[in-house]
């Protein structure tokens, strides 16, 4: 049931319990053995993900040539597009980096889920959290698992970003009950 249910009388919770009875059954059966483990990761420095960007990516490259060529005046308006054409594919980029980790993760556990973004406020960090999502992974790949997300965190820190997981904890994400 969704965190927080709460029943009035104990026949509430009896006539709960009776009707879906079996979808709980079902429910238990899948989570037993396994444990969900929270994944997040962070932009710790934003100028070295825009800088790999631009070293990497044709359009940025191009444009930039484009206005090595043209004259002073013609040259500063066309640096604003280039403004605009980095700020896309850095968000290009920024996506595909995000849904290359999620589907990093999602092959090493039995489900996955893409939770929300959260705000400094909630993080008590500094740095945005651009990626957020938890795992059900069964209790033999736990260390694959969190091996999988070191390798990953080495990977994207070269790019200015950081990933971090923790757990085990409750099932949360892949317990509640569809009514």
């Amino acid at each position: 049931m969704k965190f927080g249910t709460i029943f009035k009388e104990e026949k509430g919770l009896r006539e709960t319990l009776n009707k879906y009875h079996e979808q709980f059954r079902e429910t238990l059966e899948k989570l037993e053995g396994k444990q969900e483990w929270g994944v997040k990761a962070y932009l710790t420095d934003q100028n070295k993900f825009e800088q790999a960007v631009k070293e990497n990516n044709a359009a940025i490259q191009k444009k930039t040539r484009e206005i090595a060529g043209l004259p002073e005046g013609m040259a500063f308006f066309m640096e604003e597009e280039l403004k605009d054409v980095i700020s896309r594919e850095v968000n290009k980029e920024m996506n595909h980096v995000v849904e290359g980790l999620y589907e990093s993760l999602s092959r090493q556990a039995e489900a996955s889920v893409h939770n929300n973004i959260l705000g400094r406020e909630l993080t008590g960090r500094r740095e945005p959290m651009v990626f957020n999502a938890a795992c059900l992974v069964a209790g033999g790949k736990i260390e694959d698992f969190k091996e999988a997300a070191r390798r990953l965190n080495q990977e994207i820190q070269e790019k200015g970003l950081a990933l971090e997981f923790s757990g085990p904890w409750p099932a949360y994400h892949f317990a509640t009950l569809e009514k």
